[in-house]
């Protein structure tokens, strides 16, 4: 004879009392209320699975969160199921699975992943944070949450519309091509097949191309002149000096260290994580150059830095220290420090150096119109006699300063 069980009451369920042992309360084709020592309740079904015949068990949720009401309403869910030979177990970790590869596909997620790949000796730590920055500022907050697998194209546009009325197209060009990154990124995980926001970028006008402000080669002499005639602080000179003289750009001439000058083979090897391309550069050092180190090291040889900030020789000068030093000169408008790569780059053309060399003179690699990617070494030998042109040029131009002649006979 079959058990005839008899329906749960909410009375019922609220009068039962926890003992020592856990217990169920049935409510028939096997919806149940497990009772436990410590008084929490909870929903369970039990059923034999579809494919084998074996009972298991499936929890539903808790009393009296989940009401007798509503635990009834998932169990004939339950049932429907079964009825269609599906086993809810099975069905629920499939969810569970979806819910998952969905969380971990939100383009936050995928972001913060490549964004950790980048941080790992690929960029600096000021450029890595402008790049989250830029993120976080312009994209997470509207398309953060959506997985990369149903991000669309006009979802992103919106979200950028408004740096391009602001006019911040440099900066929209940048975050466009940061999210193409961890889009490629998606697909590399195997998240997504392909990336439906690579021509994004075309929706909009593309940026001015603006270049620093740098001066022609034939004002060589008034910047020397200048240089030399302004009232700055002997450590300032000498760090304009060195910057126009190695043609190296402002944060990497700022933090030249000691342990990076190998006066033996007179070369100056800048490390690749202080390059902007993440790639060992190797600056010849000229007898100009090499004069100036001889100055610095009683100035700031205790210091891992040649030139060491003006309140703590622990950190290197601020890479600004040379703009300000310009402004002062009176070239506001006309020439900033990064200038004095494009000033040596025009000259040595005109002098008829080959491009190539200038090229690894200046540490440009792929990505640039004009230039060839190159290795550390690469025009060694050119680029010492191209920097010596160059201390050549630099110093003649000091014809008519009286430290000229001071400088030579030291060299000499």
């Amino acid at each position: 004879m079959a058990i005839i069980t008899t329906p749960l009451t909410a009375t019922r369920i609220q009068k039962a009392k926890p003992t020592t042992r856990a217990y169920y309360l049935f409510d028939g084709q096997g919806l149940c209320l497990q009772v436990k020592p410590n008084a929490n309740k909870y929903w369970h079904c039990r059923y034999k699975r579809p494919q084998t015949g074996i009972a298991t068990t499936i929890s539903l949720g808790r009393y009296p969160q989940l009401s007798l009401a509503d635990a009834r309403k998932a169990h004939q869910k339950i049932l429907a199921l079964l009825k269609d030979g599906i086993d809810p177990k099975e069905q629920k970790r499939a969810a569970e699975l979806r819910n998952k590869q969905t969380d971990e596909s939100r383009f936050r997620v995928v972001a913060e992943q490549w964004f950790k790949s980048q941080k790992e000796g690929k960029v600096t730590e000021k450029h890595a944070t402008q790049i989250w920055t830029s993120l976080e500022n312009h994209v997470l907050p509207a398309v953060g949450e959506i997985p990369v697998t149903e991000l669309k194209a006009p979802e992103l546009i919106t979200a950028l519309r408004p740096l391009e009325a602001w006019g911040s197209l440099e900066t929209l060009r940048r975050v466009i091509q940061r999210v193409n990154n961890v889009m490629e990124y998606a697909i590399n995980l195997g998240l997504m097949d392909s990336n439906p926001l690579y021509r994004v970028s075309r929706v909009f006008a593309p940026p001015e191309v603006v270049n620093m402000p740098s001066i022609e080669p034939k004002r060589l002499g008034e910047l020397v002149r200048r240089i030399e005639s302004t009232n700055l602080a002997p450590l300032t000179r000498y760090m304009i000096w060195w910057q126009l003289l190695t043609l190296v750009r402002p944060g990497e001439a700022s933090g030249a260290r000691w342990s990076e000058i190998d006066e033996k083979e007179k070369l100056w090897i800048i490390p690749a994580g202080r390059m902007k391309k993440r790639r060992i550069h190797k600056v010849p050092l000229s007898p100009e150059m090499l004069w100036i180190l001889e100055q610095l090291k009683p100035v700031t040889g205790n210091s891992p830095f040649l030139f060491p900030g003006r309140c703590r020789n622990s950190q290197p000068m601020n890479s600004e220290t040379v703009n300000k030093a310009l402004r002062r000169m009176g070239f506001t408008g006309e020439l900033v420090s990064h200038g004095f790569r494009a000033l040596g780059c025009t000259a040595m053309i005109d002098a008829g150096f080959p491009s190539d060399t200038v090229d690894a003179v200046l540490a440009h690699v792929e990505g640039k119109k004009h230039l060839r990617p190159y290795n550390r070494d690469a025009y060694l030998a050119q680029r010492v006699e191209l920097m010596n042109w160059w201390g050549r040029r630099v110093s003649g131009a000091m014809k008519d300063v009286a430290m000229k002649n001071t400088m030579c006979a030291d060299i000499s």
